[in-house]
């Protein structure tokens, strides 16, 4: 249909009205400068759907009562954490000098500090970790806290789903959080409805749809994986609550390889007032008398791991890990360690990790050879010259998808949790890492990286800058746009 020309001209000025005041914004706000360069080349390179683009998902809004909830509440759980640091002073002693110093910057980001006292174990068979937090819900007698970004029903998770239904019928207070885009294909399903219909009270976070997309950013996402039984016993890592062995195997990928620990101790009683919280923030339900608890009588000593929560999401706690793995990557001596299933980093951390081979640190990395994600796993490889140039190690891990996350520094000091090494996860998404200043664990960690590493192909700067130019290119341009993915 031809549109009498002064409305043709008309729309034309109000798009390019729209984008420029789109640029502006941008650039007003003041993001990292790869985020802002790449919406400002979206907004104006991409008529309509640039624009469009960043009106749903240019900025990181939350849902508004999820805003709300936590404006009101944020004084109250700040009482509470000051609360947390006074009990914990005699932390500091148990580390040394370096790790007293992360520690302090970590806590300095999230107001959550290092807690000694507590067991840790390590766990790298996602069956076994299935079939014991199935056993460990069978005993529970007060309360069971469950938070999974993907919730299914087959193999070994549909055991866990009946011992939580089982668990609720006999009294306990069993609480089920999971991921509205996540665990799509889970909710409203006949396994949810078992669930519910035996008094398992359940939430889906951050839910979606049309209006919704409109006045919150659609793609913001709860990235967690939690378990707390009783208040004593927790999980966290990177498995969701799927079997691996009935899980998008259609991918091709392989199964999914994971890893998980399991937390005795103060420590475990963050993890359950992290979830209190997003639990609040969700339901708007009152949990503060139930987080004061927590906070005031904390478990007696376990054994003698010193382990610290570091949550990250929009909001209070923006970029959180980042900033604490950026500060540990340059305090780094002798060896880095990385294991992520997605590698995207922004500009701060891949200099940190160059800096650091650079100067004679060993800095491994290791990747699935292929994702599920094929444009993450583009974006990944335009960050590969540069940082094999400077002398850091490449290992692409080819049996399955490797889904652990996972650093180690120096031989003496870990993370693992939920975080990819990616701009989504430092970002975009609530996730959950616990820093571990345990050298016995950190050796555990360690050992199995270095089996992942094993169990790799080392890629080298010759094969990388062999790629043909139109793979080179269409890998830049991934890069290029991987911050407002």
């Amino acid at each position: 249909m031809n549109l009498p020309g002064w409305i043709s001209a008309a729309l034309l000025a109000a798009e390019i009205a729209l984008q420029i005041a789109l640029a502006l914004r941008v650039l007003i706000r003041r993001t990292e400068p790869s985020v802002t360069l790449a919406w400002i080349a979206l907004i104006l390179l991409i008529p309509v759907f640039g624009p469009l683009a960043y009106i749903l998902v240019g900025e990181n809004r939350l849902a508004r009562k999820r805003a709300e909830n936590e404006v009101i509440r944020r004084p109250t759980y700040e009482a509470l954490l000051a609360r947390m640091r006074a009990q914990t002073a005699d932390a500091a002693p148990r580390l040394t000098d370096h790790e007293r110093r992360l520690a302090a910057h970590a806590a300095a980001l999230t107001g959550i500090p290092a807690q000694p006292g507590n067991h840790i174990e390590l766990i790298d068979d996602p069956l076994d970790f299935l079939a014991r937090l199935a056993n460990d819900i069978d005993a529970a007698q007060h309360s069971v806290l469950l938070q999974f970004y993907i919730w299914t029903d087959q193999g070994l998770a549909k055991d866990v789903n009946d011992a939580l239904a089982r668990a609720a019928r006999r009294g306990v207070r069993c609480l089920a959080m999971m991921d509205a885009v996540g665990s799509s294909a889970f909710i409203d399903s006949d396994a949810q409805h078992r669930l519910t219909d035996a008094g398992v009270r359940v939430t889906h976070a951050l839910p979606i749809g049309f209006i919704r997309a409109l006045l919150a950013r659609a793609d913001l996402r709860t990235h967690r994986k939690t378990a707390v039984i009783d208040g004593r016993l927790a999980y966290t890592g990177s498995q969701n609550l799927v079997d691996p062995r009935d899980f998008k195997l259609a991918a091709g990928v392989g199964q999914w390889i994971d890893a998980m620990v399991a937390l005795k101790g103060p420590a475990a009683h963050s993890l359950a007032a992290m979830f209190l919280f997003d639990w609040e923030m969700e339901t708007s339900e009152p949990c503060a008398e139930s987080l004061a608890s927590l906070v005031d009588h904390p478990p007696p000593p376990a054994h003698d791991a010193v382990v610290q929560l570091i949550p990250s999401g929009p909001g209070h706690t923006a970029g959180a890990f980042l900033k604490a793995l950026v500060a540990a990557v340059y305090s780094a001596e002798r060896e880095v360690l990385l294991t992520t299933p997605y590698f995207v980093p922004d500009d701060t951390l891949r200099a940190a990790l160059a800096a650091a081979a650079l100067r004679g640190v060993r800095v491994s990395l290791t990747v699935p050879r292929r994702s599920d994600i094929r444009l993450a796993d583009a974006a990944a490889r335009a960050s590969f010259d540069q940082l094999l140039a400077a002398g850091v190690e490449i290992h692409r891990f080819a049996d399955g998808l490797l889904h652990t996350k996972a650093i180690t520094i120096d031989h003496e000091f870990a993370f693992i949790g939920t975080s990819n090494l990616d701009m989504r996860s430092f970002w975009l998404n609530f996730e959950s890492m616990l820093a571990v200043y345990d050298d016995a664990f950190t050796q555990r960690l360690r050992a199995l990286q270095l089996a992942y590493e094993a169990r790799s192909t080392r890629l080298t700067l010759t094969q990388c800058r062999k790629r043909r130019p139109l793979s080179r290119l269409a890998d830049s341009a991934a890069y290029a746009f991987s911050p407002v993915l």
